[in-house]
């Protein structure tokens, strides 16, 4: 028999297998990277806005002074990174409240307005009319508290806040005013009578605010502050 049928034992090297090995396949590698990455990128923004809630509500006040401030700015120094990444409205008005603390206003007014653009609500109004509260900037601020009060009906607290933003500056007689607003409201709250009539007093000096704020006090309507505020005038005597 011929020995040229023995040479096709020899198996050729499939082209298929080698066209396999060549391609890399560099896109689909790459695609599970970027969605980890955006994974960890979400999940910082979800915890941002819990941590912020704690640090804030740990640290009361309009502004904070030295050196609780320093403090807070020392846990809370990524808050423009987190800022610039998000685009929820809830954590972006906590940015802002934990910038006013800082008394970073310039930096807590833009994050205000990013706020504002997506959506004007009683809560970005708000957070923005803090700002201006807090720099001493108050027809802005009553502007934006007026905006919000008219958003709710029922609510008191835009109208209390202008209220406490108007007496800060000595203008007793428009803080009465809102107050007074607040009063119609609810009837029933006696901080806003207080108010009222301490702001009242301060602007006419009349005795007759007085004695309203000595009736809540005696019959034990509110929870001191009528007290309180008696003490006040009385230290001024």
């Amino acid at each position: 028999m011929p020995t040229k049928k023995k040479t096709k034992k020899k198996k050729p090297t499939p082209k298929a297998k080698q066209k396999g090995k060549a391609s890399p396949k560099p896109k689909a590698k790459a695609k599970p990277q970027k969605v980890v990455r955006a994974k960890a990128r979400v999940t910082k923004e979800k915890s941002a806005l819990p941590r912020l809630r704690m640090l804030i509500a740990a640290h009361p006040g309009l502004v904070l002074r030295e050196p609780e401030r320093s403090t807070f700015a020392a846990e809370a120094r990524d808050l423009d990174a987190v800022a610039r990444a998000s685009s929820d409205v809830e954590l972006l008005t906590h940015c802002v409240f934990a910038l006013r603390k800082m008394a970073q206003f310039e930096r807590a007014l833009a994050i205000a307005d990013r706020a504002l653009a997506i959506e004007r609500t009683f809560a970005t109004l708000t957070a923005k009319a803090t700002v201006h509260r807090a720099a001493s900037e108050p027809d802005a601020a009553i502007a934006l508290f007026d905006e919000a009060a008219r958003l709710d009906a029922t609510d008191l607290s835009a109208l209390m806040e202008g209220g406490r933003t108007l007496g800060e500056v000595g203008r007793f007689g428009d803080a009465a005013t809102w107050f007074h607003r607040a009063f119609e409201r609810d009837t029933t709250d006696m901080a806003a009578l207080v108010w009222r009539e301490y702001s009242a007093y301060c602007h006419d000096k009349k005795r007759e605010h007085v004695a309203a704020i000595e009736k809540v006090a005696n019959e034990g309507l509110d929870d001191g502050l009528a007290s309180e505020l008696l003490e006040s005038i009385a230290n001024e005597s």
